[in-house]
């Protein structure tokens, strides 16, 4: 689904097109972005969720910092049509890739979840209605929700504003640079963090760096921007990796879907 918004949303002809495409696009790969790899994180390794998560949600800032660069070299070169057409391209690739390497559970492998064997490891299921019914749910999306709003703000228009802040343009890729591998130091951390400390706490530790990286940002003084860089991408991975271990924790491995 992804794969074919990613064509439309670059071939659009209309406004209604494109909100359609935009949509589409949004929703079918945070499908697969937070709550299909999660969900494999869930069920392979449920009691060690956090270090899991924060190794895989280093590839999150790389990926970001690639495809923001990439793409506003190929908008130059390309067109805007072509290269998101390059991207749909990329994403029917993993498609087949994950037909053939991507596996819900470890029992489908022969194997236990944390590599240990637990009696009932799927536990029980709980009717939707009942789920829907709980506050702890609600709450965990609005929180959630919000701090992916902070995210998606951030890198979003990191280029647009960082230039409007006087920095040229080759800087603020530099800068994306930086923030990536922030980024690969902060997955593994905020997993340990979360292993060590407890998934509230951690998290509460993540929000707190991201507080700390926006007002630094909003000074607009070229040290304050750059200590922020580094904070950004501390943080970047935190909706990734506390999502998953909330989610867990709230509802367990089998009701994790």
């Amino acid at each position: 689904g992804a794969a074919v918004f990613f064509w439309l949303y670059g071939n659009s002809i209309s406004i209604p097109m494109y909100v359609v495409s935009l949509c589409g696009l949004q929703i079918c790969s945070t499908g697969y972005a937070y709550i299909g790899g999660s969900a494999v994180i869930a069920g392979w390794f449920p009691g060690k969720k956090g270090i899991a998560s924060g190794l895989v949600a280093m590839g999150a800032p790389v990926s970001t910092t690639i495809s923001v660069a990439l793409f506003t070299t190929m908008f130059r070169h390309f067109g805007l049509g072509k290269s998101m057409m390059i991207g749909g391209l990329v994403l029917l690739g993993m498609v087949v890739a994950g037909f053939f390497i991507v596996y819900d559970t470890p029992e489908q492998k022969g194997e236990y979840p944390d590599m240990q064997p637990l009696e009932n490891s799927l536990g029980e299921g709980m009717p939707l209605k009942q789920m829907l019914r709980q506050r702890a749910m609600w709450v965990t999306g609005i929180i959630f929700g919000l701090n992916s709003m902070a995210t998606l703000g951030i890198m979003g228009q990191f280029v647009v504003r960082h230039k409007e802040a006087g920095i040229p343009e080759n800087i603020v890729l530099i800068m994306l640079t930086i923030c990536a591998v922030a980024g690969i130091i902060g997955g593994p951390v905020m997993g340990m963090m979360e292993q060590h400390l407890g998934a509230k706490m951690a998290f509460s530790i993540s929000c707190l760096v991201y507080i700390a990286g926006f007002l630094l940002n909003f000074s607009n003084m070229r040290i304050g921007i750059g200590i922020s860089i580094v904070l950004f991408g501390l943080g970047v991975t935190g909706t990734q990796i506390f999502l998953t271990s909330f989610l867990v924790n709230i509802f367990g491995r089998e009701n994790f879907k």
